[in-house]
């Protein structure tokens, strides 16, 4: 399935696309946030007046207690948790990223005045590519930033506040000369859409997931287990509807239209699964090729006729 992209909302600073892909809902949501000028919880007593609120974009992360999202900017890259959802109090954590000498350090802190942390932590962002970050914290103080990378997840930031902030909003600012671009994902109203449909009772009956997780994924948490979850979802339909096309084709004498040559790149695939040889790969392309001359055709036809699609 072709990924599908619409522009459903704009606002002054950002922009939302609603994106459909192999079954996956998502939501994208980009914003771009200005130089906000030389401030940070360090020099800069109100400093959440600078900062956008997510909550303008109908985002509202402390009802997970977590945050995914990606950012492309030179340096001055900040994240604010704070104790109010418009912002606007005293009490926040404050994450710099790029901060410092040589913009080579991230700094932690505390409301005010007030710094927990300082890192070593030389190309976090970049100018010329978005890079993700995941942000936790837990209702007993534990935070933790952690950074997507090629060779996995790298820890950040892992501190626990003895006597913890309660954590309500969250906002986003760049400063110090410096402008970014950022991206939020989240699976968009899954729960809503499908769960009384039988997507609950087929994530559940598959073994793989347990209810509550299950609740938790249909409630856009736990992001990740959420898009493997709809891929599996996506996978079993795409079986069922396999399984449905070939019994039709044989009620309709479309067996005939399929050459035996699908049939036994078939069977090379499946046993060439686990193998990521490059073998594998041409007879996956080989399998493609065929399934696109030959198998691909004759859906129009159940689509027009039995409405399996």
């Amino acid at each position: 399935m072709a990924e599908i992209t619409t522009t459903t909302e704009n606002f002054s600073e950002g922009y939302i696309w609603r994106k459909i892909y192999r079954g996956q809902a998502l939501e994208e949501i980009w914003i771009k946030t200005k130089n906000g000028g030389d401030v940070d919880a360090l020099i800069t007593q109100n400093v959440y007046d600078y900062y956008t609120s997510l909550s303008n974009y109908h985002l509202f992360p402390a009802q997970n207690r977590s945050i995914h999202l990606s950012v492309k900017a030179c340096y001055a890259v900040f994240i604010l948790l704070s104790a109010a959802v418009d912002l606007n109090s005293p009490d926040f954590y404050e994450v710099c990223l790029g901060c410092g000498p040589g913009y080579a350090f991230t700094y932690f802190r505390r409301k005010y005045r007030t710094e927990i942390l300082r890192l070593y932590t030389p190309e976090i962002i970049n100018c010329a590519e978005h890079v993700t970050f995941t942000l936790n914290w837990t209702e007993f103080g534990r935070i933790t930033l952690t950074k997507d990378t090629d060779n996995g997840t790298e820890v950040v930031i892992d501190w626990t506040d003895p006597t913890p902030l309660p954590i309500q909003g969250v906002g986003i600012m760049t400063a110090w000369g410096n402008d970014g671009i950022w991206i939020l994902k989240h699976v968009s109203c899954i729960g809503k859409l499908w769960a009384d449909g039988g997507l609950r009772d087929l994530m559940v009956d598959s073994g793989v997931y347990a209810g509550c997780t299950v609740d938790q994924m249909l409630l856009g948490k736990q992001f990740n287990r959420s898009v493997r979850g709809l891929t599996l979802v996506y996978e079993a339909l795409r079986s069922l509807w396999f399984a449905s096309f070939f019994k039709w084709c044989e009620e309709n004498d479309g067996i005939d239209a399929i050459p035996k040559d699908v049939w036994v790149m078939l069977s090379k695939c499946q046993a060439k699964f686990s193998d990521e040889s490059e073998s594998y790969k041409d007879v996956l392309n080989e399998l493609t090729i065929l399934y696109t001359t030959h198998v691909l055709p004759l859906t129009p036809k159940i689509d027009s006729k039995d409405k399996i699609l």
